[in-house]
């Protein structure tokens, strides 16, 4: 049993790890435009001007100049601040707890396995599924500011694969 729960974790761990390599490059043609913005998450976020890597302060700058992709740009970004506050702490005390009941070993505090650290490894499990998705939610905040400011620099005809009126597909914007 103990193998299926460290099975399972690390592969909801390789799961988040996809997610963090999301990025909002513009294809190769938009990427000869000099005006287009993109942004590549990582270990380290990327922010590109027209294919040419620059300044995280040169890229808020850039799109302040569009108040509705700044305003969607801010949002994400205080999300992904609120998940990192909740997130870290949350993942160490789970990740602390957890430990001590697949490895059945005593945990130090005065109460037994069964009392309060299953509750604490409960919240701090659920606090840590809350900032995975706040996170999830601010990168793709961050990347529809992107796009934008993108579509007010030079707007087009595009396509977005996602739910139209009818289901699944694809669907052209104007």
């Amino acid at each position: 049993m103990k193998k299926h729960i460290i099975i399972a974790l690390s592969f909801l761990a390789l799961v988040a790890q996809a997610f963090a390599q999301q990025s909002a490059q513009p294809d190769n043609v938009a990427a000869k435009n000099e005006k287009y913005l993109a942004i590549k998450f990582g270990l380290f976020k990327k922010y590109y001007e027209g294919g040419e890597t620059i300044s995280k302060y040169a890229f808020e700058e850039k799109i302040k100049t569009n108040p509705l992709g700044y305003k969607q740009y801010r949002s994400g970004k205080n999300m992904m601040i609120t998940s990192n506050i909740i997130g870290i702490p949350s993942g160490f005390i789970f990740g602390y707890q957890l430990g001590y009941i697949l490895f059945d070993r005593r945990s130090t505090t005065y109460y037994s396995r069964r009392g309060p650290n299953n509750i604490v490894l409960l919240v701090s499990g659920f606090a840590w599924g809350t900032a995975v998705g706040l996170e999830y939610a601010g990168k793709t905040k961050i990347i529809k500011s992107i796009r934008t400011y993108n579509q007010s620099v030079n707007p087009g005809i595009g396509y977005r694969l996602g739910i139209t009126p009818n289901g699944f597909g694809l669907g052209l914007q104007f």
